[in-house]
């Protein structure tokens, strides 16, 4: 049997929401997140497919004005579910930090560097046409002599590759059925 996409003339529109934070993980946490969502949401061809429109940053904020919704109280799920209806989102995603350190110490009893590091991610998702609105936590840490492997933005990656697997956002823009 060969595989079809199920058609919907209409485009999907997508909103990727703003990183939130409340920790010193950095610019380049929070950028790494936003482009990690940009890459699993990007649909190939889309100019000349017009398979999606993809929501500006802009008119989120100015939603996020008018239901007066700033980004400590974000992710409370009456706020997504009030924003998603105001955007007419179809697909909505977008990452929190819970909790991201990394500190780096000489261990003398070791005669070693000593890399501590910890990060704690939640990919908030919501799928129109399931009607669902998921949470997906995950974390990981690292405490052992100094390795890149171990540094924050190398957990950060890790953690958030899992978390979009398990979210499976790409089925969502791409179902297939058999024929």
């Amino acid at each position: 049997p060969s595989l079809q996409a199920q058609e919907d003339p209409s485009p999907k529109r997508i909103v990727l929401l703003p990183v939130v934070t409340d920790t010193n993980a950095g610019n380049d946490i929070t950028a790494f997140l936003t482009n990690a969502l940009k890459k699993e949401v990007h649909i190939p061809l889309n100019l000349t497919l017009q398979a999606a429109t993809y929501i500006l940053p802009e008119e989120i904020y100015q939603a996020m004005a008018a239901l007066q919704i700033n980004e400590k109280t974000l992710y409370k799920k009456e706020n997504l579910q009030r924003l998603a209806s105001a955007l007419q989102a179809d697909i909505m995603a977008g990452f929190q930090v819970n909790n991201a350190y990394e500190y780096r110490f000489y261990s003398m009893t070791n005669d070693t560097f000593v890399l501590q590091s910890f990060v704690s991610l939640t990919l908030i998702y919501y799928d129109k046409n399931k009607n669902a609105l998921q949470t997906f936590q995950d974390h990981d840490s690292f405490m052992d002599e100094f390795s890149l492997t171990g540094t924050l933005s190398a957990l950060t990656e890790k953690t958030c590759d899992r978390l979009l697997k398990k979210a499976a956002i790409k089925k969502s823009l791409f179902p297939l059925s058999p024929s």
